[in-house]
């Protein structure tokens, strides 16, 4: 997506913070449709993925479904944000 679509991305991300489930939840969905900078993207989704709220973490998913591979991508940013996790 162009410029038009990346000045809208810190408006989305605020939108991952409304009192109302349905906004965030659409919020989430229209963040994966932007694509672009996963790094701006993906920790505000991990954190939607994690929502008490049953509407927001579908949005989440949605959202996370429709980054598809390109979720991959994101894996040492994550490790690097988040920690390896190592079990045991």
């Amino acid at each position: 997506m162009g410029s038009r679509a990346e000045t809208a991305r810190p408006a989305l991300l605020a939108a991952l913070k409304d009192v109302d489930a349905a906004v965030r939840a659409q919020a989430a969905i229209a963040l994966a449709r932007l694509g672009g900078s996963l790094e701006a993207t993906l920790p505000a989704l991990l954190a939607a993925r994690r929502a008490a709220d049953e509407e927001v973490r579908a949005g989440a998913a949605a959202a996370w479904g429709r980054i598809g591979p390109g979720v991959r991508a994101a894996l040492p940013y994550l490790r690097q944000q988040y920690g390896a996790g190592t079990p045991g």
